[in-house]
C-alpha cells in the first residue's frame, strides 16, 4: 500500500509540474503577444494611445476589440465610421493577430488596396471589408485563409478577375463580392466551395456563360448573379439547387427560352430574371413554384399568352411580366392572387376589358397596365382596392367616363389615364385624392369645365 502511495505521490508531482511549466510558457507567450498586438494597433493609426485609461496599453482596451483570456485579439468590429480614412496596409504591416478570428472593417472609410499580408490572419472565420472605398485586384493570398465561414467585399471598386485561389476556402458559406467592378469571366472554382449557402457577384463586369460547376453548389440557398454581361442559355441543370429560395439573374444578356426544369426549384421564394434576352413563352411549370412570393421577367421578349397555371401562386406578393409580348385577355383568376401588393403588367399586348375579378387584390398598392390593348370601361370594382398608391393606366383603348367613386382612392400618389378614349367630364371627387403628386389625363375625349375641387391637390407636382 505504501508503494502504491508513493507511486500516485510521484504521479501527482510530475502532473503539478507540468502544468505549471506549460501555464508559464503561455503566460510569457502571450504576454508578448499582446505587447505585440497593442504595437501594431497603435502603429495602424485608427486607436490612439490618448484614448486608453492605462500607460501600458492593453489591445483588449480599445474601443471594438475582443481578445481571449490570455489577452490576445480575437475580434475586431470597428463601428462604421467612414469620415476618417484608414489604410489596410498600415494596419496588417506587422502581421500581429495569430489569434484573430472575426474582422468586421464594414464601412470603416478604408482607402487604397487589399495588401497581400490579408493572408496571414490564417485563423479568420469572418472577413467583412464591405462598403469602403478599396481598390486594386483581390490578393491571391485570399486563398490562404481556408477557415473563413463568411467572406465580404462588397460595394468597394475592386477590379480585375475573379482569382481560382478562392476556390480554396473550401469552409466558406457566405461569399458577397457585388458592387464592384470586377470583370474578366466566372472561374469554374466557385463550383469548388461545396458549403456555400449564399453566393453574390452581382453590378460587376463579369462576363461569358454561367458555369456548369455552379449546379454542384447543392447547398446554396441564395444565388444572385444579375447586373453583370453573362450571355448564352440558362442550364436546365439549374434544378439540381433544390435548395434555393433566391434566384436572381436580372440584367444580363441571357437569352433562349426559359427552361421548365425551373419548375423543379419548389423552395424558392424569389425568382428574378429581369432584363435580359428570354424568348417563346412562359413554361407551365413555373405554377409548381407554390412558394414564390416574388417573380419578376421584366424587360424580356417573352411571348404567348400567361399560362393558367400561374394564377395559382397565391403566396404571390410581387409580380412583374411588363416590357414582354404577352397577348390574350386576363381571366378572372387574377383574382386568386390576393397576397399581390405590386402588378406589373405594362408593355405588352394584352387585350380585352380589365376582368372584374380585379377587384379582389385588396392588397394592391401599385397596378400598371399601361400599354396595351384593353378597352371597356374602368371595373366598377377597381375602386374596391383602396391600399392603391399607383394607379398606371395610360396609352389604352378605355372608355366610357371616369367614375366619381375614384374619389375613394384617397391613397393614391400617381393616378395616368393619359391616352384612352374617356369621355364626359372630370368629376369633382378627383379633389378628394390629397395625396397625389402625379395626375395626367390628357389625349382623351373629355368635356366641361376643369373642377375647381383640382386646387385641393395641393401636393400636385405634375398635372
Amino acid at each position: 500500500m505504501a508503494y502504491y502511495n508513493s507511486i500516485f505521490s510521484v504521479v501527482v508531482a510530475l502532473l503539478a509540474t507540468t502544468f505549471f511549466c506549460s501555464y508559464s510558457a503561455n503566460s510569457n507567450v502571450s504576454s508578448v503577444a499582446v505587447e505585440q498586438e497593442a504595437k501594431a494597433l497603435l502603429q495602424a493609426g485608427w486607436w490612439t494611445h490618448d484614448s486608453l485609461d492605462t500607460s501600458t496599453p492593453s489591445p483588449c482596451n480599445f474601443s471594438g476589440v475582443t481578445c481571449n483570456r490570455f489577452g490576445s485579439i480575437t475580434h475586431i468590429s470597428l463601428l462604421h465610421n467612414s469620415k476618417v480614412q484608414k489604410n489596410l496596409g498600415r494596419f496588417l504591416n506587422s502581421s500581429s493577430f495569430p489569434n484573430l478570428v472575426h474582422l468586421d472593417l464594414a464601412e470603416a472609410g478604408l482607402v487604397g488596396s487589399i495588401p497581400p499580408e490579408i493572408g496571414t490572419l490564417s485563423k479568420l472565420t469572418y472577413l467583412s471589408l464591405s462598403n469602403n472605398n478599396l481598390t486594386g485586384d483581390l490578393p491571391l493570398s485570399l486563398g490562404n485563409l481556408s477557415q473563413l465561414l463568411r467572406l465580404d467585399i462588397s460595394y468597394n471598386h475592386i477590379n480585375g478577375s475573379i482569382s481560382p485561389q478562392l476556390g480554396k476556402l473550401s469552409n466558406l458559406g457566405v461569399l458577397n463580392l457585388s458592387s464592384n467592378q470586377i470583370n474578366g469571366r466566372m472561374p469554374p472554382t466557385p463550383g469548388l466551395l461545396f458549403n456555400l449557402t449564399h453566393l453574390d457577384i452581382s453590378s460587376n463586369q463579369i462576363k461569358g456563360e454561367l458555369p456548369r460547376s455552379l449546379t454542384s453548389l447543392d447547398k446554396l440557398v441564395s444565388l444572385s448573379l444579375s447586373s453583370n454581361e453573362l450571355n448564352g442559355t440558362l442550364p436546365s441543370t439549374l434544378d439540381q439547387l433544390t435548395k434555393l429560395t433566391t434566384l436572381s439573374l436580372g440584367w444580363n444578356q441571357i437569352n433562349g427560352k426559359v427552361p421548365p426544369e425551373l419548375g423543379n426549384l419548389r423552395n424558392i421564394q424569389s425568382l428574378d430574371l429581369d432584363g435580359n434576352m428570354f424568348n417563346g413563352p412562359l413554361p407551365s411549370t413555373l405554377g409548381h413554384l407554390i412558394n414564390l412570393t416574388h417573380l419578376s421577367f421584366y424587360g424580356n421578349q417573352i411571348n404567348g399568352s400567361i399560362p393558367p397555371q400561374i394564377w395559382n401562386l397565391t403566396n404571390l406578393t410581387y409580380l412583374d411580366l411588363s416590357g414582354n409580348m404577352f397577348i390574350g385577355q386576363l381571366p378572372s383568376a387574377l383574382g386568386q392572387l390576393t397576397n399581390l401588393s405590386t402588378l406589373y403588367l405594362n408593355s405588352n399586348q394584352f387585350s380585352g376589358s380589365i376582368p372584374l375579378d380585379i377587384g379582389k387584390l385588396v392588397n394592391l398598392q401599385t397596378l400598371w397596365l399601361a400599354n396595351n390593348m384593353f378597352t371597356g370601361p374602368l371595373p366598377s370594382t377597381l375602386l374596391h382596392l383602396t391600399n392603391l398608391n399607383s394607379l398606371y393606366l395610360s396609352y389604352n383603348q378605355l372608355n366610357r367616363s371616369i367614375p366619381s367613386e375614384i374619389g375613394k382612392l384617397v391613397s393614391l400618389q400617381t393616378l395616368l389615364l393619359s391616352s384612352n378614349m374617356f369621355t364626359g367630364s372630370i368629376p369633382q371627387e378627383v379633389g378628394n385624392l390629397k395625396n397625389l403628386t402625379y395626375l395626367s389625363l390628357w389625349n382623351n375625349n373629355l368635356t366641361g369645365p376643369i373642377p375647381s375641387a383640382i386646387c385641393n391637390l395641393t401636393k400636385l407636382e405634375s398635372l
